[in-house]
């Protein structure tokens, strides 16, 4: 057992053919119990710095983050781009709406109080634990088309994991968001739709459907997307859990 407040990852360990637990924090506290949970689970728990060049890297079973460490936000988003499978989650130790909806905006699947952080990222992982690729960490969800014409809210999904999502049409083609603002939580789909530009109800921040980029203050992080599927069998909206 790692003692907390010393290294948890010791003199020698190797990332070569090893699953990775990844660790991108300094927290002690956290470190421990990352080092117990990697223990239990057979893995390897290394720092960021370990991964080496990104072409070289095999995808990591997780990547664990302080959400309040500079550039955490840009580096989620990174992560998910590069590794679709990987689970991304998100330690932080002082109440931060904004941030917290930042990071699952950029694609965390898990945001988690630094408390109970380590407890939820091991329920995470069993989740997981069925299978490796992406697929198995996709779930579908069938959305139930509202019968208008033209651009704007065509679909809700009020249950969805993680938080409501909803559906919009731009120029014929369908989007899926998270139906929040990372700014103060107000519902996006209560805004105004120009384009592929949706406007926050609220304080004006303005957000793109199609990419989830940020294009107008007050919030300082994009919006969460998610992919849509459509085929015989109806449409679905692609959640990673």
């Amino acid at each position: 057992m790692t003692t907390p407040g010393l290294d948890p990852f010791g003199s020698e360990h190797s990332t070569a053919g090893a699953d990775l637990l990844v660790a991108d924090l300094n927290d002690p506290i956290i470190l421990g119990r990352l080092a117990a949970l990697a223990a239990k689970r057979g893995v390897s728990l290394v720092r960021i710095a370990d991964l080496g060049e990104p072409s070289d890297a095999q995808p990591p079973i997780a990547i664990v983050v302080d959400i309040g460490s500079p550039g955490a936000i840009d580096r989620i988003g990174t992560w998910c781009r590069r590794w679709p499978s990987t689970l991304v989650a998100g330690s932080i130790s002082f109440p931060d709406q904004e941030r917290w909806h930042g990071a699952l905006a950029a694609g965390a699947s898990l945001v988690a109080s630094r408390g109970a952080f380590v407890a939820q990222l091991e329920r995470a992982l069993e989740a997981r634990s069925g299978g490796r690729g992406r697929d198995a960490a996709i779930t579908r969800l069938p959305v139930r088309l509202m019968l208008r014409e033209g651009d704007g809210l065509v679909g809700r999904l009020p249950d969805a994991p993680g938080g409501s999502i909803v559906v919009m049409r731009v120029a014929g083609r369908l989007h899926a968001i998270r139906d929040e603002c990372p700014h103060a939580g107000a519902s996006l789909a209560d805004g105004t739709l120009d384009g592929p530009i949706i406007t926050c109800p609220r304080h004006g921040s303005q957000f793109d459907v199609t990419t989830g980029a940020r294009e107008r203050g007050p919030s300082d992080f994009p919006i969460r997307t998610y992919r849509v599927a459509s085929g015989e069998d109806g449409v679905f909206v692609e959640v990673p859990t």
